[in-house]
């Protein structure tokens, strides 16, 4: 992408030419994490869209766009929460790709979007860097998925 100034992240995701593929994505994915603990529902015959999910967290770019987008579409907070505690802890805390100018990126969009930074909530920081870490909880805040805290209205561009 080029070098464009975004006013958040869901306009930059919004803005990839990739968006409606992006969006597929995330289609897939909801309805596959919704029926995950059906029997037989993991079996081996995963749509390709479940694999180019996973693969995002080697794409910090992509997997937060899919984050975005996935705050952005739906109100359910279990799957809001799947996905916190999924690809977004994954971009940033398992993932070597999360360098200081994605970070920051990350705590910017906390400070503007409400249900991001209450998704973020649902990060566990345990492993990541201490002071990354306490970044992470500074940026957070009272706002807690796992202690009731209501969600947040989706974010828009």
């Amino acid at each position: 992408m080029t070098t464009q100034d975004f006013s958040n992240e869901l306009e930059r995701a919004l803005a990839r030419p990739d968006v409606d593929q992006l969006k597929r994505i995330l289609i897939v994915y909801h309805d596959w994490s919704a029926r995950m603990d059906a029997p037989g529902s993991m079996d081996d015959d995963y749509p390709d869209e479940i694999n180019l999910w996973f693969d995002s967290r080697e794409e910090p770019d992509r997997g937060l766009a899919l984050v975005m987008l996935a705050a952005a579409s739906y109100d359910e907070p279990e799957f809001l929460g799947v996905v916190a505690a999924g690809l977004l802890e994954d971009l940033l805390v398992h993932d070597s790709q999360c360098d200081d100018a994605f970070f920051r990126r990350i705590l910017e969009e906390a400070q503007k979007t409400a249900r991001f930074r209450w998704m973020l909530s649902g990060v566990w920081t345990y492993s990541a860097e201490p002071t990354r870490a306490a970044a992470l909880k500074e940026a957070v805040g009272e706002t807690l998925m796992d202690e009731g805290y209501p969600l947040p209205p989706r974010p828009t561009e």
